[in-house]
């Protein structure tokens, strides 16, 4: 008896979950056509489909940008190994290795990702 009166109660706030969206959609296209709301019930199927087609563009516009975005912040990181890749091979063939002491180059990075 309660499995059947859960039931229904699920089956009635789905039912009235539809509506909701029903009427949401029917007073969007009441407002960008002048109609009346139970004139614009006709075109809740367009509208429905006009904001899945939105939704589908705005998701795509952000996907596009979060790779945008990503690849440049690849770029960067790379662009900052290949600079410090340079700066060890410098210090492993000896250019300017003489001049500093073992513990020089170890604070310079330090100080490089601190930004001092």
């Amino acid at each position: 008896m309660k499995g059947a009166r859960a039931l229904a109660a699920a089956l009635a706030a789905a039912l009235a979950a539809g509506l909701a969206v029903v009427v949401a959609l029917a007073r969007r296209a009441s407002r960008q056509t002048g109609k009346t709301l139970p004139a614009s019930l006709a075109d809740v199927p367009t509208e429905a489909q006009r904001l899945a087609s939105d939704v589908k563009s705005r998701a795509s516009e952000t996907v596009t940008e979060v790779k945008t975005r990503t690849a440049n912040v690849v770029e960067k990181g790379l662009e900052t190994i290949r600079e410090k890749e340079a700066v060890i091979k410098q210090r492993i063939a000896g250019d300017g290795a003489e001049a500093e002491g073992p513990g020089d180059y170890a604070r310079e990075v330090d100080n490089e990702e601190v930004g001092t």
